[in-house]
């Protein structure tokens, strides 16, 4: 790193969706952005654990096309990797829509914005440890490929999803006893059925009586064909764990070896088991299982889930949601629950401003929120607003613009409420 390095305007610390956002939308705001990255590539849990489905863009209806929350960045990424997948939005229940993507497309997608804003990005890359005074993070420490170094951002934007800035304080974050459990992805081909439900069908019977014979764990259970990704006779499935894991990349390491076994014993017995699945192969399993949530940065406004429930809105909103509150439990079927028909909530942007720090910003997963709100506020349609808008007001500090104008910018890109 040359000196100009070690002093970035914004440092945004995870390169996922939200941090992307943030990046982008600093960068296109004249500000010098660095990104730090634990993996060799961005994405995050897109990517890393390939979630499959982009939820949380849309709109809540029955109307024949969807229609974005947000237009300007979220909108065009949404667009463009909705091309470059070869994909279209699915409709699904209670009016929901979500986009199914690839993942190649998804890190195509994420390279070329970040080169684009040249957003100086270091992989392999861990936040370590940070100095704080006067109410302000003063540095930060990181581990780049083995290589410790001290950054002195003016601006620290924590997309982590873990709350990596707030762990290594004193300062309060907001955590759960229990939190959602994971999931891993993972690809079968040669399936040999003629659609998503027949396939759903026949797997989830073969799968109880493999159970039922003690052929399969019970911790096994839980395995769903993720809708709108069936094609060329394979598709993408989701194993949810029955069993806490931890987002650290050793344990999940670990972690990762035994549910590998599993899901090869598990392809084998399905293909003595039934005659459609006789040439079941495995194909892609995701690097990384798939944490749903984690601590969270407490901020100047904590989102509720009654917040969510309600639809409340917010004078200061930056982000618009509608998405169910979405809880995967540990041992028995996830727990929905659903907005209202055509009703959003609202994200004020007290809940992406830390409470401690003036230049702390935080987005995506590790926002300001409860664990039953987080649980509808982590999809990526609302890491992308959460981040973009740290973006912006990152940058409007930076330049000394009133928190009023970049309101007034971030709250222009979402279109009038329906009547």
């Amino acid at each position: 790193m040359n000196t100009m390095d070690t002093h970035p305007d914004v440092l945004v610390v995870g390169g996922g969706i939200a941090g992307i956002a943030a990046a982008c939308a600093a960068t296109a705001r004249h500000a010098h952005v660095m990104m730090i990255e634990r993996n060799a590539y961005p994405g995050g849990k897109a990517t890393a654990a390939f979630v499959g489905t982009l939820c949380g863009a849309y709109l809540n209806g029955n109307a024949p096309d969807p229609s974005y929350f947000q237009h300007g960045f979220t909108a065009d990424f949404v667009d463009q990797l909705a091309h470059m997948s070869a994909q279209r939005p699915v409709h699904h229940q209670r009016g929901l829509w979500f986009l199914p993507y690839e993942r190649d497309a998804f890190l195509a997608l994420s390279n070329t914005l970040l080169s684009n804003h040249g957003v100086h990005v270091l992989y392999n890359t861990d936040l370590t440890g940070l100095t704080c005074d006067e109410g302000k993070i003063q540095s930060v420490d990181i581990s780049s490929w083995g290589k410790k170094q001290t950054l002195f951002p003016r601006y620290i934007i924590d997309a982590s999803g873990h709350a990596a800035t707030s762990l290594l304080t004193t300062v309060d974050t907001i955590t759960s006893e229990v939190y959602q459990a994971a999931a891993q992805v993972f690809e079968w081909k040669n399936l040999n059925n003629q659609d998503e439900f027949s396939c759903s069908l026949t797997l989830n019977r073969h799968l109880r009586q493999g159970i039922e014979n003690k052929i399969i764990s019970t911790d096994y259970r839980r395995i769903s064909l993720i809708p709108g990704t069936y094609r060329q006779n394979g598709a993408f499935f989701k194993l949810g764990i029955a069993y806490p894991v931890s987002d650290h990349p050793d344990e999940q390491q670990k972690e990762n070896k035994i549910i590998r076994d599993a899901l090869q014993q598990i392809t084998q017995y399905l293909r003595s088991a039934s005659p459609e699945f006789t040439e079941l192969k495995l194909g892609f399993i995701a690097p990384e299982i798939g944490v749903r949530t984690g601590p969270r940065n407490k901020g100047k406004y904590i989102l509720t889930e009654q917040d969510v429930l309600t639809g409340k809105k917010h004078s200061t909103f930056i982000a618009r949601g509608a998405w169910p509150v979405e809880f995967w439990h540990f041992n028995k079927n996830p727990e929905f629950h659903f907005l209202m028909d055509s009703d959003w909530y609202e994200i004020p942007a007290e809940s992406i401003e830390s409470d401690r720090f003036s230049n702390l910003f935080f987005c995506g997963r590790t926002l300001s929120a409860e664990e039953k709100a987080i649980a509808s506020a982590r999809v990526m349609g609302i890491c992308l607003q959460t981040g973009y808008a740290a973006g912006v007001l990152a940058a409007g500090q930076l330049h000394g613009r009133s928190r009023q104008q970049d309101m007034e910018t971030i709250q222009a890109l979402f279109p009038n409420p329906p009547a």
